[in-house]
């Protein structure tokens, strides 16, 4: 049977439904980072250093006011947002132009998770990290492995994580014992 990315999206949607929006905003800080430093190559290609630095800046000052329970940071969310939509991309490359725009995305996401709890928004920051993914699985093998995801070890891993940190944040006591690198590393 066939993987169907639409099914895997909207299950995620309605397991995140089920999370406080706290949760939320660090499922999606969560991936976010994930871009960011699995992609950080690309994303040092893609955006100037100020813009790369000030986003990866904001994403670590918006964990610190998810784990506090705050997501109340307007200043820091308008700062992402703001930086996200005047980005100047350099998008020479096919790979670096997908990972950059779908970056840029996410932050936009971040954002709506923190000002609405939406699940949805949490679920497209997810998304994105999926998307760089088969981008980059794509150029690497010359075909897009989209319609068979799980077969391809790097997508089934992110599923995976995804998953388990869903699973992670329905039964965590309380969001400080959250890591931002929580499960992304051999031996965790």
């Amino acid at each position: 049977m066939a993987f169907n990315m639409i099914q895997y999206r909207d299950d995620l949607e309605q397991q995140l439904v089920r999370v406080a929006p706290v949760y939320r905003a660090c499922f999606a800080l969560w991936c976010l980072q994930a871009m960011l430093s699995d992609y950080a190559t690309h994303i040092a290609k893609g955006l100037t250093k100020a813009d790369a630095d000030y986003i990866n800046d904001r994403v670590h000052c918006l964990w610190h006011c998810a784990i506090s329970g705050q997501l109340q940071c307007e200043s820091e969310l308008e700062g992402l947002v703001n930086r996200s939509n005047e980005a100047q991309i350099d998008d020479s490359d096919v790979l670096t132009g997908i990972v950059v725009a779908q970056l840029l995305g996410a932050c936009t996401a971040v954002a709506e998770v923190f000002r609405t709890g939406s699940a949805h928004h949490a679920m497209l920051v997810a998304d994105s990290c999926i998307t760089c993914i088969d981008a980059q699985v794509s150029e690497r093998d010359g075909v897009s492995p989209s319609h068979d995801l799980p077969a391809v070890p790097e997508l089934a891993s992110e599923l995976h994580l995804q998953r388990r940190m869903i699973d992670y944040l329905n039964t965590s006591p309380a969001p400080q014992s959250i890591g931002l690198q929580q499960f992304r590393f051999a031996g965790a």
